[in-house]
């Protein structure tokens, strides 16, 4: 973490520190030039205004003396030269006061400035020079110093606010480092909530995904656990029906035979719920606009001759986000579980709550207490200590029903809502 930290500093420097010197080089530099030569223009253009008048009184013979006598008083040199000499590509300008002139840049980029003196064929050249009373170097210093004073500041600050972030993240982020290496021994290792100020989302998406490993392993667990003592019940069965038939002949042999070939349809109705159980957690799901209202009719239909069905649908088509085979098989293991258990009615109803649209299944003849309740949902319990379908045989159905509700973002739950009337209730977020 703290070569992570390090690297991450000098990796945000330098990309400052490139980012200013780009800035300088391309943006300011160019912009600097323009107006340091607009500057030099105006500057050479009010003294040569005094020069000018100076040597417009005086002899062509004087001329090059009163100009060295003035020069030393000022910055720029000034000097005769005739108008042959100027170089060719010197450009032409003409300053806000409506002095003419041509201006000229060297290769060391010093400027150079020629005015017309009173002399047609001679030319008054301002260049860059040294003066007995100005100081240059002061002057470059200072702006030095005024120009790469505040950009030392400003980019020590932001290293500084940089460095202070990051040190603010390197607590969580070490706590998110030790937690994952943690999870792998102890699936009950969680983020701590202190956290959750720097990367709440973080904190959130870890701890989520360390609750639904945790619960798909505790669940394997307990499926690796039941699924021999489910497999152990038809396969003695299967051994004893075995043991009847030997020697037997006619009608008993066929009858014989029979019980074995449901027992055998026991054991292939297992283990497709086992394979779809291990399907629907790490198969993508696909989901789309289905209707509700259509499918619960639909599973409806297929139990017509259960006359103690009733029904109760809304008025408007209720519309999920869902896949329709998964929640068609919801529907199926649901009714068929009310319809093995119950005794005398059963009722379906479907109705939105809020922004959910919420199926209910009730029926009577349910012999459960409030333990049984809570569990009803794990992976093979039953609500006895025998293996029959008929007494509380609800093998992996009900969790079927929760995984697949829980991968629509739904949730599932049961109740005793009088002795002896279960109700399953299944709320699905609706399409608005």
């Amino acid at each position: 973490m703290r070569r992570l930290f390090f690297k991450t500093v000098f990796g945000i420097s330098g990309i400052i520190v490139l980012g200013i010197l780009s800035l300088v080089f391309f943006v300011i530099e160019p912009a600097f030039d323009e107006f340091g030569e607009i500057e030099y223009q105006e500057e050479t253009s009010l003294e040569h205004r005094l020069v000018y008048v100076l040597l417009a009184d005086q002899p062509f013979e004087e001329w090059q003396t009163s100009i060295a006598e003035y020069s030393s008083f000022f910055e720029l040199t000034t000097s005769l030269v005739k108008h042959s000499d100027v170089p060719a590509d010197a450009e032409p300008f003409t300053t806000p006061d409506g002095q003419s002139g041509e201006f000229w840049v060297d290769e060391e980029d010093l400027y150079y400035s020629y005015y017309p003196s009173p002399d047609p064929e001679w030319l008054i050249l301002y260049e860059e020079g040294d003066s007995e009373l100005v100081d240059e170097s002061r002057a470059e210093m200072a702006v030095a110093l005024l120009f790469i004073g505040p950009l030392v500041i400003i980019i020590l600050a932001m290293l500084l606010g940089i460095g202070y972030l990051l040190y603010a993240f390197s607590r969580p982020m070490q706590a998110l480092e030790a937690a994952i290496e943690g999870f792998s021994h102890d699936t009950k290792v969680r983020l701590g909530q202190e956290h959750g100020k720097l990367i709440p989302n973080i904190v959130t998406a870890f701890n989520g995904m360390a609750d639904r490993l945790g619960s798909t392993l505790t669940e394997q667990q307990v499926m690796i656990a039941a699924i021999p003592h489910e497999l152990r019940t038809p396969i003695a069965r299967i051994r004893f029906a075995l043991d009847m038939l030997r020697g037997k002949q006619g009608e008993t042999l066929w009858q014989g035979l029979e019980r074995i070939d449901n027992y055998v349809d026991e054991l292939q109705q297992t283990s497709e719920n086992i394979l779809e159980l291990s399907k629907v957690n790490q198969e993508a799901l696909i989901l789309q606009p289905i209707s509700l209202t259509e499918l619960v009719t639909q599973s409806c239909g297929e139990y017509r001759e259960a006359s103690e069905l009733a029904v109760s649908m809304p008025d408007d088509n209720v519309l999920v986000q869902g896949n329709s085979g998964l929640i068609q098989r919801v529907l199926g293991n649901l009714l068929d579980n009310a319809l093995q258990c119950h005794q005398s009615y059963i009722a379906l109803s479907l109705t939105m709550v809020k922004e959910h649209a919420v199926i209910c299944i009730e029926n009577d003849g349910a012999d459960l207490s409030a333990e049984d309740i809570s569990q009803l949902f794990q992976p093979f319990y039953r609500a006895d200590s025998s293996r029959s379908r008929r007494s509380g045989g609800l093998g992996i159905g009900l969790t079927l029903v929760a995984q697949i509700i829980a991968r629509h973002k739904g949730e599932v739950s049961a109740e005793l809502i009088r002795p002896g009337v279960i109700q399953v209730k299944v709320s699905l977020p609706v399409i608005e």
